[in-house]
């Protein structure tokens, strides 16, 4: 049980939780005092460019204050400097696309609250889009100017994002379901933020002044996004080895996974690269709240996830979206017969580019007609279907004499493979053995 990385994870979010209240205070009120005077860190306000030849908090904004020969970054300070020009683009862009992405999701958990595939898909989705918005809640001039108690609300579901997206990936298309107890533990770091949270939320309001480290972010904000940029990067490295292992993909859905990898790496590296700026640059004390570039890569998320959750839903949800039949009762048994004849007369499998528009425009069908006839009168998928074929003819060609001459591989190759790896895994899988030992027990039973 205490070998999972939901353990871990949990681990390391009480580590960086209890070394950065030993640590930070110390990056803005330093032992010696600085000489060349301190300022407010680049947040927008108006006292920034004031020079304090003390330590404290700014006048202002309540900011603890940063030496004033911190290392200066022009774009940088730009985007954390120009908080009242970008206040119109929050109010009337981004905040919209939150709420519409959020009301998409909930129906859509209402229509596929019984696939649980479905359910993880949307609590990747829904997980960053509500943790941008609860961000937005107090703390900015374009926010909704709740009270700072709101920058503890409880609804901080980041650390739930990649786990749930690994789940999603593990169960793509795979329609028995395969959840185990243990699976639960993923979402342990992300319940103990929440409890953390609502602890703060909920208790008195010293416990928020201690909690938070400068006037606007606190301990457990920060350990949240350590940690999700470390589960990131783990559960990424996961999800990628799961694509690459599944060669019974569609290529449709091959390409959705990708997509949602590129995504994901995009977000987390973006958010590490944030948090090193504020670290470096900053000593932490330029709000995460002006991470305006992290708001608006979620907003772009927001509104293609809402777009594919409504127009996509049979590549999004592979297991619980209802399709029409394309394909009439009556001609679906001829098109199996057509099908087959195509396969053993002209052989199309032998080409290692094969697609399924390929086929179908060869048998005469749409694309989907042929995805429908597959799954329907064949209880496969294309590339199940394909490589069953090419299974068959290296299991003869490693039979025949004239081939002997060619590698294992070789004759995969002239069956229509293209990857090693891929054909010595699908062919222990279907014959039970390497392709080598089913070569050997031939000869041996010939004998």
């Amino acid at each position: 049980m205490f070998d999972h990385p939901g353990i871990y994870l949990s681990l390391c979010l009480a580590a960086i939780i209890t070394f950065s209240v030993w640590q930070v205070p110390h990056l803005s009120y330093p032992e010696k005092i600085n000489p060349n005077g301190y300022v407010c860190p680049p947040c927008g306000c108006s006292a920034h460019g004031r020079v304090f030849k003390l330590p404290g908090r700014c006048a202002s904004c309540d900011m603890p204050l940063i030496g004033l020969d911190y290392p200066s970054v022009g774009i940088v300070e730009y985007i954390f400097m120009n908080e009242g020009s970008v206040s119109f683009y929050h109010q009337k862009v981004l905040y919209p696309a939150y709420f519409l992405a959020i009301f998409i999701g909930l129906l859509t958990l209402f229509k596929f609250w019984r696939e649980p595939q479905a359910i993880f898909f949307l609590i990747f989705f829904l997980s960053q889009v509500l943790f941008a918005f609860k961000n937005q809640l107090s703390g900015t001039s374009y926010s909704m100017r709740l009270p700072l108690k709101w920058l503890f609300f409880p609804a901080t579901f980041l650390l739930v994002a990649s786990p749930a997206l690994y789940l999603y990936f593990r169960q793509y298309q795979y329609k028995k379901w395969k959840f185990e107890s243990r699976d639960w533990l993923h979402f342990l770091p992300g319940l103990l933020i929440i409890i953390l949270h609502a602890v703060f939320f909920f208790g008195p309001e010293p416990w928020r002044h201690l909690g938070r480290y400068n006037g606007y972010d606190h301990y457990p904000g920060l350990a949240e996004q350590v940690v999700f940029v470390i589960s990131g990067i783990y559960y990424w490295w996961l999800c990628k080895m799961i694509l690459k292992e599944r060669d019974d993909l569609e290529q449709t859905g091959k390409t959705w996974l990708s997509r949602l990898l590129i995504l994901q790496l995009f977000l987390v590296g973006l958010w590490a690269l944030m948090l090193c700026i504020n670290f470096a640059l900053y000593s932490l004390m330029s709000t995460s709240l002006d991470y305006h570039l992290i708001w608006l890569v979620v907003a772009v998320f927001s509104l293609w996830g809402a777009y594919c959750m409504l127009f996509k839903k049979e590549i999004v949800f592979p297991n619980g979206s209802k399709k029409e039949n394309r394909i009439a009762s009556a001609e679906l048994g001829q098109l199996k017969t057509k099908l087959e004849r195509l396969m053993q007369d002209e052989k199309p499998y032998l080409h290692a580019d094969l697609t399924l528009q390929m086929l179908a425009d060869q048998l005469g069908i749409k694309e989907k007609e042929l995805s429908e006839l597959l799954n329907t009168g064949f209880s496969s998928n294309f590339y199940n279907y394909v490589n069953q074929y090419r299974i068959d003819a290296v299991k003869t060609l490693l039979l025949d004499p004239e081939k002997q001459h060619l590698s294992n591989y070789g004759i995969a190759q002239e069956a229509g493979f293209s990857s090693k790896s891929t054909f010595f895994n699908l062919f222990k899988k279907h014959v039970g053995m390497t392709p080598g030992a089913f070569k050997k027990l031939r000869d041996h039973r010939a004998s």
